[in-house]
Parts: structure tokens; C-alpha cells; sequence
């Protein structure tokens, strides 16, 4: 969720104006409160969608540990045994394996929820503060 969090903090200028959020007429202090506001929003939602986003590193972190778990079988089996085993190990790398398309599609929805929930927010956000440009 870390990372989730700070690739959206390094996001956000881009993301302000993508949501169309004109700050050139605002003071400096009006600009500082309004970013700070801005990290607050990104990290709640952040943590809101971060067990999503953790799935995918437990995932990876599940095929490195059940790989090494089969190579560690293998180096230690004798040569000329039976290739049955390992077969235990091998079954967890797969299962493992086989779970990461899921993950990444899973890990995709909740940046892009991400995303879309920040966007929303700094728009609330900067309702806060005065227009720069008259509403018409």
C-alpha cells in the first residue's frame, strides 16, 4: 500500500489537472493547504483500497518462496529418485503461479478505483477554495 500511495503522491500534479484544477489564482498559503489536503485524500484512499493492492505482492511473494521451496527439494534429491518427489512443492508453485493473473487483474481495479476516488476528491477539495476562473 506504500507503494500505491507514493506512485499516487508523485501522480498528483499531473492528476490535478487532469481534473481540471486551475490553483494559479490561489495565495501560497491557500496552495500549500489545498496540497496538503490533497495528500490526506490520496492517502485514505489509499488505504482503503490497499489490501487490493497488497494481494499482489503477497502473490509474488508467494511464487518466489514455493520456487525456492521446489529447487531446495530438487537440489537435495537424490539423482535416480523417483521425479514424484517434489511433487508437493511443485503443486504450491503452480497454485501459486496460476494465482497471478487474478492478482494483476485485481492489483489493475484498485489503482484504477485509486485513481478515480483521488480524482473525486481533489475536485471536493478544491471546492473548498475560491474559484479561479467565474462559473458560468
Amino acid at each position: 500500500m506504500k507503494n500505491a500511495a507514493l506512485v499516487t503522491l508523485l501522480a498528483l500534479p499531473s492528476m490535478v489537472g487532469a481534473a481540471g484544477l486551475d490553483l494559479e489564482c490561489l495565495s501560497e498559503d491557500q496552495r500549500s493547504q489545498f496540497f496538503v489536503r490533497q495528500a490526506e485524500v490520496t492517502a485514505i484512499a489509499a488505504i482503503e483500497v490497499g489490501p487490493r493492492l497488497r494481494l499482489l505482492r503477497e502473490t509474488r511473494i508467494a511464487i518466489d518462496k514455493t520456487r525456492e521451496a521446489w529447487a531446495a527439494c530438487e537440489a537435495s534429491r537424490p539423482s535416480g529418485t523417483n521425479a514424484e518427489g517434489c511433487s508437493r512443492e511443485k503443486a504450491a508453485f503452480d497454485e501459486a503461479t496460476g494465482a497471478l493473473p487474478v492478482a494483476e487483474q485485481i492489483h489493475e481495479q484498485a489503482m484504477d478505483e485509486l485513481h478515480e476516488r483521488t480524482q473525486q476528491r481533489l475536485k471536493e477539495v478544491r471546492g473548498h477554495f475560491p474559484p479561479c476562473r467565474p462559473t458560468a
